[in-house]
């Protein structure tokens, strides 16, 4: 961990830490850095029960740390570039694709939210419409919310919550400023004004972080139960398909490019550093906007 922390952002370190120490130390850290195998790393990533998305994160941190020691003569080769058959992600193309609701879809799983209570209608009505990332929405606080000019600036991602709160910037280290519909803003004026009145009932029980989403005594939302338990949960009762979290930054992306929204407009709206991020992961959406274009166009030049 001393040599990925100087390369890596503070959300990826400490998501690589946790990696390392729940799941990487338990199965690995018996053996001896000399006697590790490829065959033990192939074994490992068998007996995870994990997405291969997961596991090639894990794959990438064990060649990394490998490849650190033979670089310093600790070990004569590195132990992951030898496995056979490692840890794949799915198409990217595919992935996105799986991950995406239709416009159906997307308001039958907003109505069920709005049912659940207000912070949950505004925790999700903010995801669909702004593209926001999960620790973006769990960072955002109170005095980034533009309620006259209808808008929020995300600053800053939530990278931990315990023991006490850790914030850092965002993914690619700049702050943007997302537009908002009025229905997202009169569902986060709810919100508000339910967390006002939670804070009023517990009083100094409440850590006041001034972050809009919070759990019941002001504590930051817990990353992994807010993208599991509850988010399948509410999946469920909409009865719409099972998309990951992530999967509703998709929706929203892909459902402004079908719309005709231009390219880079969307690709400022998610916080993506070039617009060629934004053009390879929603290749999918761009034919029907091509489309759009050529009868758009065969309208003004032939009537």
């Amino acid at each position: 961990m001393d040599y990925i922390q100087p390369h890596k952002r503070l959300r990826s370190y400490e998501t690589y830490r946790s990696i390392v120490e729940r799941h990487l130390k338990p199965a690995l850290g018996h053996y001896r850095l000399s006697d590790l195998r490829a065959s033990h790393l192939q074994a490992y990533y068998l007996a995870k029960k994990l997405s291969q998305s997961s596991l090639q994160q894990h794959h990438v941190i064990l060649y990394s740390a490998l490849k650190a020691a033979m670089m310093q003569d600790l070990i004569p080769r590195n132990a992951a570039s030898l496995v056979i058959g490692k840890p794949r992600r799915r198409d990217g193309q595919e992935k996105v694709l799986q991950n995406c609701w239709d416009p159906a879809d997307a308001r039958t799983f907003l109505t069920t939210a709005k049912a659940d209570g207000p912070l949950v209608g505004a925790l999700y009505s903010l995801a669909l419409d702004s593209g926001a990332r999960k620790a973006e929405l769990c960072g955002l606080k109170w005095s980034e919310v533009d309620f006259d000019r209808r808008s929020i600036s995300i600053v800053r991602q939530l990278v931990k919550t315990r023991p006490q709160p850790l914030f850092g910037p965002p993914k690619t280290g700049e702050s943007r400023n997302v537009i908002l519909d009025e229905q997202t803003m009169e569902a986060l004026r709810k919100q508000k004004a339910s967390q006002a009145a939670q804070k009023l009932l517990l009083g100094t029980a409440y850590q006041d972080y001034g972050l809009v989403f919070t759990r019941e005594f002001g504590q930051p939302l817990t990353l992994n139960n807010l993208g599991q338990k509850d988010y399948t949960r509410l999946i469920r009762k909409a009865g719409v398909k099972t998309i990951t979290f992530h999967g509703l930054r998709h929706t929203c992306a892909t459902l402004a490019l079908k719309e005709g929204v231009p390219v880079k407009v969307v690709s400022e709206r998610l916080g993506h550093k070039r617009i060629e991020i934004t053009l390879n992961v929603y290749t999918h959406a761009l034919p029907s906007m091509q489309q759009e274009a050529a009868a758009k166009l065969g309208k003004l030049l032939h009537g």
